[in-house]
């Protein structure tokens, strides 16, 4: 009932949405937050009984499709859902409460047998107290000398002020190991893409599928504007542990969109494209830079 007498307002709010995400992917920031959940959660009700018309507001219906399908959202949801049994667990445990104070009183004087348990835990209390600090030490992991060190770069690019300084630390440190490379990578079909917003909504769908490449992978992917051919093109770099593209990274089909090429990153050339990318200042091959997305 109170559905029904709200029904009236709710084309008008879905209307307002619509037009907000029409250069959004999500609501704030890059990624499914929190404010995408519990909207999307608050709407499936008025998605479940038609009342958001798909179809209608197609951004809201991209929006909507793309956060129940997150990770993020299945997690609260599973949360949300009771487990089965749950109540009557918990009439079992209140209807055994009383009966067991009846037998607590004639086991009085079984006092002897209490003397006997205060058995100190046999000195195995120590040893399992060490070994979760074990399991601890194994799971850290420590990077080769030979490997470039991703997450100590992330961390240095993302806490940067002076991103030509950081370009340079990155050859440095390039040069000091033996597993890695740096590949710039080209959206396939430019001509597709014939507004901004979906340029970025490529990359940020790219970026979700990539969580199992994350610990080895780093990326900056721009949309640019090509405003003689009337597109935006997307174009960026990226930087791996390994000497060619991993599996966790070209097995994404979103990755069969682009052309990756395996630069030298000690031909100036080669060099000049891929810091145009990580500071986001340069000619662009002719376009201007409308957007630039990190991947760490």
């Amino acid at each position: 009932m109170a559905f029904a007498g709200a029904e009236g307002s709710v084309p008008q709010l879905l209307e307002a949405l619509n037009e907000s995400l029409l250069t959004k992917t999500f609501l704030v920031g890059e990624s499914c937050s929190y404010a995408d959940v519990t909207l999307a959660g608050t709407l499936k009700f008025v998605f479940d009984q038609n009342a958001a018309r798909p179809g209608v507001f197609v951004n809201v219906d991209r929006w909507y499709n793309t956060v129940i399908n997150n990770s993020l959202y299945k997690a609260a949801e599973a949360l949300c859902k009771p487990k089965d049994g749950k109540k009557e667990g918990g009439k079992t445990q209140a209807a055994k409460a009383p009966a067991a104070k009846a037998p607590a009183a004639k086991a009085a004087p079984a006092a002897k047998p209490a003397a006997a348990a205060p058995t100190p835990a046999p000195a195995p209390a120590p040893a399992p107290a060490k070994a979760p600090a074990a399991a601890e030490e194994e799971e850290e992991f420590v990077w080769p000398a030979d490997k470039f060190n991703m997450e100590d770069w992330k961390r240095t690019y993302q806490n940067a002020r002076d991103y030509r300084a950081v370009c340079a630390e990155l050859w440095r440190r390039l040069d000091l190991v033996t597993d890695k490379s740096v590949y710039l990578a080209d959206y396939k079909f430019p001509e597709e893409v014939t507004q901004g917003f979906l340029g970025c909504n490529k990359v940020t769908g790219l970026y979700q599928r990539l969580d199992a490449a994350r610990k080895y992978t780093f990326g900056v992917m721009s949309i640019l504007q090509n405003s003689a051919a009337g597109n935006f093109p997307i174009q960026g770099v990226w930087v791996f542990t390994t000497n060619d593209i991993p599996p966790s990274f070209s097995d994404v089909d979103d990755t069969e969109v682009y052309t990756m090429r395996k630069i030298d990153w000690h031909n100036p050339t080669d060099r000049a494209l891929v810091e145009e990318h990580l500071q986001g200042v340069g000619s662009f091959g002719g376009c201007t830079l409308v957007d630039s997305k990190t991947f760490c």
